[in-house]
């Protein structure tokens, strides 16, 4: 049975990868965070519900989502992934079908790799893992609640790093990483740049010290998750 699925992505000026992400059984919210009116105009028409707001995806999506109708399954995605329509399908039904509430696309070697658990495994379709990076992530329904209830009262104070953390810390596990669809995640010299656009503004360059802070509220249980390569 064909879920009922959204993608959201706060877009920049840079990347141009989001209509490879259109599938007929998909919807699309996107935000644009820069001042190209041509550009704004191209990405309100590629979407189902358009913003136009400085922001990171999980920041804007938290405020977002309660004025939205509830989906089978939302999937945020970095706006620099190499995703089709069909490798999300793909994801979203293999999740279905075998019962994870949390998912990835592994991350090729052949770009940024942040945490050794997201290198695409060869002669592998699917992992069970604890853990996956914020980059691309597929959530279903409760998942997407139960992250969003953890993270949104700290919203504000995180610009992105860290949020990968919170999943680990209060999602259902275990999650799964698909070897059979990967993402070249852009490093900043082949994307050429000097500094990611997250970087210059929202406080970006602060953004380990804001998460240790959040990290060190007694209010929540969060804990860092431990790569092991």
């Amino acid at each position: 049975m064909i879920k009922n699925i959204l993608v959201y992505s706060s877009i920049g000026d840079i990347c141009t990868f989001f209509p490879m992400w259109k599938h007929d059984n998909i919807q699309y919210a996107f935000n644009y965070y820069g001042n190209d009116t041509e550009r704004k105009e191209r990405i309100a028409s590629s979407c189902d519900y358009f913003s136009h707001i400085k922001g990171t995806k999980f920041n804007l999506f938290s405020k977002l989502f309660g004025a939205l109708p509830l989906f089978d399954y939302y999937v945020l995605l970095d706006d620099d992934l190499n995703l089709t329509g069909a490798d999300i399908m793909q994801m979203v039904e293999k999740m279905d079908a075998l019962g994870y509430g949390v998912g990835s696309p592994s991350h090729s070697p052949d770009g940024s790799m942040s945490w050794s658990i997201m290198e695409t495994q060869q002669n592998s379709e699917y992992r069970s893992v604890d853990f996956v990076e914020m980059t691309g992530v597929i959530f279903n329904q409760q998942e997407m609640k139960t992250f969003l209830n953890a993270y949104a009262p700290y919203a504000d104070r995180m610009v992105g790093y860290g949020v990968d953390h919170i999943i680990h810390s209060v999602c259902r596990k275990p999650f799964v990483i698909f070897d059979d669809i990967f993402i070249i995640n852009p490093t900043n010299e082949q994307k050429g740049i000097s500094e990611r656009e997250i970087e210059t503004y929202l406080a970006g360059r602060n953004a380990r010290s804001m998460w240790n802070k959040v990290l060190k509220d007694t209010r929540n249980n969060f804990t860092e998750y431990v790569d092991h390569p």
